[in-house]
């Protein structure tokens, strides 16, 4: 749009392509008007130009259907020669594309084929990250945000949590929004809707614009520390030993300052990981078993609580047997002496 305030009859070109490309391999000419019906409210990369081909390719190196996300592939004679050496490095980006000799740069790029048979940047492959044992593609949880009217901005990033990693949002409001205004609640609810549980960012900052690096690109390094969203009730003090002690168990399992009675577990970044670590910190506390939909079905301080205090509702957590030590079989130990190791445990059975 500023392009177009600046320069009204210039006519605006999104190209695509890499140094290991001589030249952008795919091409997007962006409408004059960006409210023609149609045009997408990301710019797209384009179809390949000519003698050039977009292929995107899941993890097992099959092409992606429309709306799959893939990794971008480059299909091109118009392709550098390798990496000086390092025939490694090489061969792993470069690929043969078919018969005759023909080879393909895998970009490192993510994206999706959309209905026109242009293709939507997502972001990189190599931010992959791994939440709750789900590989997430933090640029995918971009795109999502980014697709909500209210965000102009934003970046996805892994933080440490007590069950491993977590996700944070940086995002920047859309223009004559303030930062104040902008709900991460909200945002959570429309990454929820078009996304699953595990993609969904448990702690948020709203910034009033992105740190950036001499190049323009997002510095990751200066994003602030991110926070749960919070409860959208307003702060109630735990009443009771019961409460209070919930409280503490929450704020230092979920990693926040305070908790009050009303704050509910999920507002303040709790998934189903965090859930079972909360179970076990109130049976080592409280010495009574509760399991763990109780959080879903009393996600409050003070509803579980109430839980904790009916005597019917709860058992006395059993005693556990403790680890027992097992001899094993040396690593060097032969074929014949494994075996007779496993007719001893079977019983003599082979």
């Amino acid at each position: 749009e500023q392009a177009r305030t600046y320069a009204p009859h210039a006519r605006c070109v999104n190209f695509y392509g890499a140094t290991e490309t001589p030249q952008a391999m795919s091409a997007y000419e962006v409408p004059a008007s960006p409210a023609e019906a149609g045009v997408p409210a990301e710019i797209p990369l384009g179809p390949g130009i000519e003698g050039a081909q977009l292929v995107l390719r899941n993890r097992a190196g099959a092409r992606t259907g429309i709306g799959e996300l893939g990794e971008i592939h480059v299909r091109s004679p118009y392709l550098a020669l390798g990496y000086l050496g390092s025939p490694e490095a090489t061969a792993d980006r470069f690929t043969p594309a078919g018969a005759g000799g023909e080879r393909a740069y895998r970009t490192g790029d993510l994206g999706r084929y959309r209905p026109d048979g242009t293709v939507q940047f997502v972001g990189r492959a190599d931010r992959q990250v791994q939440i709750r044992g789900f590989r997430v593609e933090p640029g995918e949880v971009e795109a999502a945000l980014r697709s909500h009217p209210g965000v102009a901005e934003a970046v996805v990033t892994a933080a440490p949590d007590a069950t491993g990693l977590r996700l944070a949002a940086h995002v920047v409001p859309a223009a004559g929004t303030a930062p104040a205004a902008l709900d991460p609640r909200e945002l959570r609810g429309h990454v929820r809707g078009v996304l699953p549980d595990h993609m969904v960012p448990a702690v948020w900052s709203v910034l009033a614009e992105l740190p950036r690096l001499a190049n323009g690109k997002p510095d990751l390094r200066a994003l602030p520390e991110a926070a749960p969203p919070g409860s959208a009730e307003e702060y109630v003090a735990p009443a009771g030993a019961t409460e209070e002690a919930l409280a503490e168990i929450w704020a230092e399992v979920l990693q926040v300052p305070r908790v009050g009675a009303r704050d509910d577990f999920f507002d303040l970044g709790g998934h189903s990981l965090l859930a079972t670590v909360i179970t076990h910190r109130i049976r080592e506390r409280f010495g009574v078993e509760i399991a763990i939909r109780s959080l879903f079905e009393a996600p409050t301080v003070a509803e579980l609580a109430r839980r904790l205090e009916d005597p019917g509702a709860l058992s006395a957590a059993p005693a556990r047997p403790g680890i027992q030590a097992v001899r094993r079989a040396p690593a060097t130990a032969s074929l014949d002496d494994l075996l007779a190791r496993l007719g001893d445990i079977s019983g003599g059975a082979r």
